[in-house]
């Protein structure tokens, strides 16, 4: 649990070697979210996202054709 660490700024996220999205269960949110992280960190880094009621077919439209993500 050390290495784990927690934040509610997108830039505290720029070194971060995998991230969990977990927001809101809103599509908008949540889409808009991944994009600024997108932004931010590596490009080698892992960005997942957690849902269970957000079509992952729609959170996946805003995917980068570099992006390791998980969906």
């Amino acid at each position: 649990m050390r290495r784990l660490s927690f934040s509610t700024t997108v830039s505290a996220f720029a070194e971060s070697d995998f991230i969990i999205e977990a927001v809101t269960e809103d599509v908008l949110t949540k889409q808009q979210i991944l994009i600024s992280l997108d932004a931010v960190i590596r490009p080698d880094a892992v960005l997942a996202t957690n849902t269970s009621s957000v079509s992952i077919t729609k959170l996946g439209e805003w995917q980068s054709p570099h992006r390791n993500a998980l969906l």
